[in-house]
């Protein structure tokens, strides 16, 4: 049943802190609140083979988690970025934003752009 469609459960409430950024995907109408089962399946399936190669990474990594995310879970990416080589990742965590963390509220949404905006540069200069 790959096709079948569940609620995703994702309220929008716990994706930001910004009232208008909750407005605003609550009005999106790419937004569908529904997962299928074989989305669901082919995610979960993915998560260890992708795992196996992130020791193989030879590009820069930006990686950007929030420890109050409760949609996707920090020990994950965590996981994952033990796995990339320490000269190829750049880790940010943050405390009070949630998952959409470039739709947060100031400061936490500043923080994250400067991140964003800054890394790219940090990068030509090693």
């Amino acid at each position: 049943m790959p096709t079948l469609k569940v609620p995703s459960l994702i309220h929008p409430n716990i994706l930001t802190h910004d009232p208008q950024a909750i407005t605003d995907y609550e009005n999106d109408l790419l937004v569908q609140g529904k997962i299928t089962l074989g989305w669901l399946a082919n995610m979960l399936s993915a998560q260890q083979p992708a795992l196996a190669t992130t020791a193989k990474v030879a590009v820069p990594v930006l990686v950007l988690h929030s420890r109050s995310d409760v949609v996707a879970n920090v020990d994950g990416t965590r996981r994952l970025v033990r796995k990339i080589p320490a000269n190829r990742v750049t880790v940010h965590e943050y405390t009070r934003p949630w998952h959409k963390l470039h739709n947060e509220i100031a400061p936490d949404r500043s923080a994250v752009l400067n991140n964003v905006l800054h890394w790219p540069h940090q990068q030509l200069e090693n």
